[in-house]
């Protein structure tokens, strides 16, 4: 593992680190780190957008308004990139900083987003590769059919919060024929709205991959 990755692995949490390395076959060999990853109320967890991969990262959390929050995020990039960092006060609530990254294949270049501002507070117009959500008190990102919408084919959900696939009322024809499977239950409801379920061992977030634009998901995401 290289140095960066090393430093990560000692910061991060386990179920994020597993989180990680689960997902590396539906990121690696792709296009989707070409496009932004959109972690909602991300407080100051760079570390996990950069497990991901993602080179292009909007950082979405009010916290960002203090000036010592965004100290912190650039202690953390400055750790990573022995170079100096890029940093652009775009506005009161908006710092994007650029800087190099090792992913494993030599040094890269990351986009770093911080936006002070709150999920119904901030546009998303560009299309995302992931949306990252943990400890939110809004709805769960199922609900939020604005960025679902922005989410290309192939991209990924995760939140740390129980999915309603699995939280709404089993249908008497789903008992029928599933018995109490949960598990194949919710895969047929995900497969119904354009997702596929994604399980990794031991981690208990809610992971999906878009698989079509399917109107069922907006509908969903409506109610």
């Amino acid at each position: 593992m290289n140095t960066n990755l090393q430093q990560i692995k000692e910061l991060s949490t386990l179920h994020k680190i597993k989180t990680g390395v689960g997902l590396l076959p539906y990121i690696e060999n792709n296009s989707l780190s070409l496009y932004p990853l959109l972690y909602i109320s991300s407080h100051l967890d760079l570390e996990f957008p950069l497990i991901l991969q993602a080179k292009k990262i909007i950082m979405l959390d009010p916290c960002f308004a203090r000036n010592e929050n965004i100290g912190s995020i650039l202690q953390k990039v400055i750790n990573y990139d022995s170079g100096q960092p890029e940093v652009n006060h775009i506005s009161s609530w908006h710092t994007h900083i650029t800087f190099n990254f090792d992913f494993g294949r030599g040094l890269e270049k990351v986009h770093l987003d911080l936006i002070a501002r709150k999920y119904q507070d901030y546009e998303i117009v560009l299309p995302l590769s992931c949306i990252l959500e943990f400890n939110s008190p809004l709805e769960h990102t199922l609900y939020k059919k604005d960025i679902l919408q922005k989410l290309m084919i192939g991209g990924l959900i995760i939140n740390n919060q129980q999915s309603p696939l699995k939280t709404t009322k089993i249908s008497f024809l789903d008992m029928l024929q599933y018995g109490n499977n949960v598990d194949k239950i919710e895969d047929v409801k995900a497969n119904k709205l354009g997702l596929e379920t994604i399980r990794i061992p031991n981690v208990p977030y809610a992971i999906y991959k878009k698989t079509s634009n399917s109107p069922k998901l907006l509908e969903l995401s409506a109610n």
